[in-house]
């Protein structure tokens, strides 16, 4: 794919693009949270005989080991921040979620 399209969990966009792209008979994963409506063309998903799965992650499980993986200079999570805001500015960080103009915001004092 040329130009991915810019999208973040929520967006049904990967969905979506998984179905059109996934072989026959194949499983698609999805993780994160879906927390509204949106439109995916469940018909091609059937011909195809896709396998559809959707779950949240396991955070807690994980979070001390990538912790640990950070410290050590072994994974570097700062091409995912978007934006570095204050405390008092969580209320436009939230909104620019909201519209989608955010991927990670690091709230600080």
């Amino acid at each position: 794919m040329k130009n991915p399209p810019n999208v973040t969990v929520g967006d049904p966009a990967p969905l979506g693009l998984a179905i059109s792209l996934c072989r026959d008979a194949g499983t698609i994963s999805g993780i994160g949270a879906y927390a509204g409506r949106g439109e995916v063309t469940l018909g091609l998903a059937w011909l195809k005989g896709l396998t559809v799965r959707l779950g949240l992650a396991n955070v807690i499980a994980h979070v001390d080991r990538v912790l640990a993986m950070m410290s050590a200079g072994v994974l570097d999570p700062s091409p995912l921040v978007t934006h570095h805001m204050s405390l008092e500015q969580a209320p436009e960080a939230y909104a620019l979620y909201d519209r989608r103009e955010a991927l990670k915001i690091v709230l600080g004092s």
